[in-house]
């Protein structure tokens, strides 16, 4: 939805009057639009322009109760509660949702019923009421960029963006900690188990058919399983989007496209530092030229260094050196471009890196030595680092997994019906019958050790070394702030609230983020 112009406010404030008056309800208005601590929040949408109503904070609890008692009657009118002074579990209701996903956000006549008790204000749109007015929004990954890779290098830039924005101490990717997945479960704020791309790699057991991560990006079959991704639903709310080369940004969702997007080539240059800035350079004129609102960009390193060499060499420190140049430049480009005063920067990542453990320092596991696959395995996804799934042959299952749980001392086997909740992977489809995956820094080899990347990832979000970097810098945020860890999913609905873009039903929290953003951006918070 985009902004609402003056006549459409009044035309829709008119007709809520006019509503009201039907049932002889007297309206005060309150032209005063400052947001105060005694009162809460009700957006009201008419004629699909949304008012800001204030109702008098002693009638919350009743309000909350009828608006979550109401059924739907007039699919024209939409309202939902904003406490001035919200808890966690109303900032979740606040953003349509609760963490198990289910809507709160009703569509109803019958709020009017609560209209003696109520103040309309001057008609403005939401987005501008709750300063996603700052409007813009830039998404930056750099993939496999482990929490504490600047810590051992000098990094002016990313030292900046610290002190004139927000640090995280760190972030926790979704399980499993791969590329395609965790990048998902951020545009959408949905587990891994809900969005159903639970692997780098597209598979079909029956056919016995894999494909490349680079070839899975132009399947939209693997990707749209009814989750919409941040780009679609933003853009059917009105605004301008782009993903460049982020990962499911070239799939159709319900048969739309993003509306404008880059997929990586299979021969992309992944450390090109010429190449980064030409990129930011094409996202800026996408802001500045073409009035674009939201774009997700997304560079391959430090992820590919750290795979070889490795993440404890000179080599990851040179890359985190050139992305901390990179972030220097960007910050020159955005001042250029005259966007410092209307664009917000999230820069993140999808996962951590650790040292892979070799032989003959420790014994590997390899499953051969513990297994028959002729004889047991159908299918199966190995050899792609701390990971693997195995569909076994029929009646063969608990056979299969009891030769696997006694394996190997460093190796985790799950029946998929047993795979941890906090996980939040086994509610799947694809998800194979046995899980497998080993403790840090173990991978799982299938048949042979063919294995020789010196550094991976995919093991389990747990650990330290898959935890991942949070920065942001722009109007909406605060200064000099460092926020206490979090899970990736929240940074979903902190999107939302900067775009303006009422949410899709997902997993996360406005409530866990909503502190490092400026006091202002929350009605009735305190400064």
């Amino acid at each position: 939805m985009g902004p609402a112009n003056s006549d459409e406010c009044n035309k829709a404030l008119a007709k809520l009057e006019g509503m009201a008056a039907q049932w002889g309800i007297p309206l005060a208005k309150d032209k005063t639009t400052k947001p105060a601590t005694n009162i809460i929040f009700l957006d009201i949408e008419i004629d699909s322009v949304q008012c800001l109503c204030k109702i008098p904070k002693t009638k919350i609890a009743e309000l909350l109760e009828k608006i979550q008692g109401l059924t739907t009657k007039d699919k024209g009118t939409e309202a939902a509660c904003r406490d001035g002074n919200d808890t966690a579990e109303d900032a979740r209701i606040t953003e349509g949702v609760i963490n198990d996903g289910q809507k709160r956000r009703k569509s109803y006549s019958p709020v009017f019923l609560l209209l003696p008790h109520l103040m309309i204000t001057a008609c403005i749109p939401i987005s501008h009421s709750l300063k996603g007015g700052f409007g813009k929004l830039l998404v930056i990954s750099f993939d496999g960029f482990r929490w504490d890779y600047d810590q051992d290098v000098d990094t002016p830039n990313l030292d900046r963006i610290s002190r004139e924005g927000v640090k995280a101490k760190y972030v926790t990717p979704p399980f499993v900690t791969m590329t395609s997945p965790s990048h998902f479960t951020t545009i959408t704020g949905r587990w891994i188990e809900d969005h159903g791309v639970i692997h780098n790699l597209m598979f079909d057991p029956e056919t016995q058919k894999k494909f490349s991560h680079k070839a899975t990006q132009n399947k939209t079959e693997w990707w749209d399983n009814g989750v919409l991704p941040l780009w679609i639903t933003a853009q059917n709310q009105g605004k301008k989007v782009g993903s460049f080369h982020y990962p499911g940004g070239g799939a159709n969702y319900s048969g739309q496209s993003v509306f404008r997007t880059l997929v990586e080539s299979f021969t992309h240059p992944d450390s090109n530092e010429t190449e980064w800035k030409e990129n930011i350079d094409i996202v800026m004129n996408w802001f500045s030229k073409e009035d674009f609102d939201f774009v997700t960009l997304y560079y391959g390193e430090p992820d590919l260094v750290g795979h070889s060499p490795g993440p404890e060499t000179e080599e990851r420190k040179v890359i985190i050196r050139q992305i901390d140049r990179t972030i220097g430049y960007l910050i020159d480009v955005i001042e250029k471009h005259n966007l410092k005063e209307i664009l917000n920067v999230i820069i993140m990542s999808d996962h951590g890196m650790t040292t892979v453990k070799k032989s003959p320092e420790v014994e590997e596991v390899l499953l051969s030595n513990y297994i028959n696959f002729k004889d047991l395995v159908k299918f199966d996804i190995l050899d792609y680092g701390g990971l693997g799934m195995v569909l076994p042959k029929p009646g063969k299952e608990e056979e299969l997994y009891q030769a696997l749980k006694i394996a190997h001392p460093h190796l985790h086997v799950y029946k998929k019906e047993e795979i941890p909740v906090l996980f939040h992977y086994a509610k799947n489809q694809r998800i194979l019958p046995i899980l497998v995956y080993g403790d840090l820094g173990y991978s799982i080899n299938g048949r042979f050790i063919i294995y020789v990347n010196k550094g991976d990832h995919g093991f389990s979000n747990t650990e330290m070394d898959m935890k991942t970097i949070f920065r942001a810098f722009g109007p909406a945020f605060k200064q000099n702030y460092v926020t206490e860890p979090f899970d990736s999913i929240h940074i979903y609905p902190l999107m939302c609230h900067l775009l303006g873009v009422n949410p899709e039903p997902h997993n996360g929290s406005l409530a866990v983020t909503q502190e490092m953003l400026i006091a202002t951006d929350i009605p009735g918070k305190s400064k």
